[in-house]
């Protein structure tokens, strides 16, 4: 598989970064860890061509550089950091991890804050405000049903503990799709339709744990999100990270409901 369209340079230039935004905070990487090892690979790569395995490789290294982005630019506390070292960071290993947490309320935040939103990196997880109303939002990465009911439990206590005017619980599952593989699609419409397709399926087995919380009023929405890596035939470039959050939504205000959607829902 040839590896023109992901742009080696840039990639090479994004581990850099990486190493020197720890550096800069006085926060070493351990090169048997896993970001350690993850980082090397990127560098070693040869400018001609590479496989799979490395471009699976090379857009795990974009998600983190993403998320790196946005602390450095909101200038968010660098204790995250610190958490985000702490993990694993592995993709492909269905264990959850604190540096995966991290990263997904990282990723939730930047669709607020691409649309222009100030958020607060607070209990539950994030808070902003729409029409001087606060909303929570507590992430949660979960693998398995078990672990789907504690998470929304734990997520309407923390949304509770915080007295926030709107909670919601965000709930990530990359672990109930395929990891370690690109998923194939001819275009990025019918990939972002099976994506989407996947949250609603998932909230359709499991709406007995969810709505519990929606129809007591102990959350006003939940977000079911997915993160795929993804080749895409006929796109430039071919090899992408893709996103997907899909809305359940209960007892939002309805001069906020529109644009409250908007703000998360890609």
């Amino acid at each position: 598989m040839t590896y023109e369209r992901i742009k080696l340079n840039e990639s090479k230039k994004r581990a850099q970064y990486i190493r020197e935004l720890f550096e800069k905070n006085k926060l070493s990487i351990n090169n048997l860890s896993h970001l350690g090892k993850l980082l090397s690979s990127i560098e070693n790569i040869k400018n001609d061509e590479t496989t799979e395995s490395q471009i699976i490789k090379i857009l795990d290294l974009n998600r983190l550089y993403d998320a790196l982005i946005i602390i450095e630019s909101q200038k968010i506390d660098m204790s995250m950091l610190k958490r985000l070292k702490k993990g694993k960071l592995d993709f492909n290993d269905h264990k959850n991890d604190d540096g995966k947490n991290i990263l997904f309320e990282l990723e939730i935040a930047s669709l607020l804050i691409n649309k222009g939103i100030k958020v607060k990196f607070e209990e539950p997880d994030i808070t902003f405000e729409i029409d001087g109303k606060r909303i929570g939002i507590a992430c949660k990465k979960v693998n398995s049903i078990k672990s789907l009911g504690k998470a929304i439990s734990k997520g309407s206590k923390q949304n509770k503990g915080a007295n926030v005017d709107y909670a919601i619980v965000a709930i990530n599952i990359d672990n109930y799709h395929p990891v370690g593989f690109l998923l194939c699609m001819e275009t990025r419409i019918k990939a972002m339709n099976f994506i989407h397709q996947k949250n609603e399926d998932f909230f359709k087995e499991q709406s007995k744990h969810i709505n519990k919380y929606l129809n007591n009023n102990s959350l006003q929405s939940v977000f079911i999100d997915s993160r795929i890596k993804i080749d895409i035939a006929q796109e430039i470039p071919r090899f992408n990270n893709l996103k997907a959050t899909s809305a359940i939504q209960s007892n939002i205000d309805k001069d906020i409901n529109g644009r409250f959607k908007d703000l998360l829902v890609d």
